[in-house]
């Protein structure tokens, strides 16, 4: 249940309507196949962290760095405690080796975009639709109560999972189809 509500009330209530959001309608067995947001997330796997690590969060916020040559650089610093994330918009850079991996931004409330070196793929609630948009460029819409409706939707649908406390940051994107991608763990340095 957690994660179908993080999905639902990541997605702001806005004035647009259904018709007002470009692309093609779209149902659960978008979500539940193989489409954009997956094959973004699954092309980059091989750059991100092992998920059996954790990396050393510098004392202002701004980086995350692993023995393997991983980095996380964040634009809107972590901050650790409790309730200190809760609401923040997530912008951030994984870095391996130097090279670019993925950037993760929270545009605006409601609003995922992932960008790999391929493209980005965009999420977005526009009142009761989401909007989807992939990195080819094709649009896709779906009504939010539609959602609701779908199998398994903690493994099919997009999401994400920030978990921050007061000794570390951990980020994970659900809508895999299996267990969330951790794409960090940072630990208090």
């Amino acid at each position: 249940m957690l994660p179908r509500l993080l999905f639902f009330s990541a997605l702001a209530l806005g004035c647009s309507s259904y018709e007002e959001l470009p692309g093609d309608e779209i149902d659960c067995a978008w979500f539940e196949g193989d489409n954009c947001w997956r094959s973004t997330l699954q092309a980059a796997e091989s750059c991100l962290p092992d998920s059996e690590t954790s990396g050393a969060l510098s004392s202002d916020g701004k980086r995350c760095t692993y023995d393997s040559g991983v980095e996380v650089i964040f634009y809107a610093p972590v901050t650790l405690g409790p309730d200190a994330m809760v609401g923040a918009l997530w912008d951030f850079e994984i870095r391996t080796g130097g090279d670019f991996c993925l950037h993760y931004r929270d545009p605006a409330e409601g609003a995922m975009l992932v960008e790999i070196a391929a493209g980005s793929v965009q999420i977005r609630g526009e009142g009761f639709t989401v909007g989807i948009t992939c990195p080819d460029g094709e649009s896709y819409k779906v009504d939010r109560n539609l959602l609701k409706t779908c199998e398994a939707v903690e493994k099919t649908i997009p999401a994400r999972f920030p978990e921050v406390d007061a000794s570390h940051a951990l980020f994970r994107l659900g809508g895999t189809g299996g267990f969330p991608l951790e794409l960090f763990d940072c630990l208090a340095d």
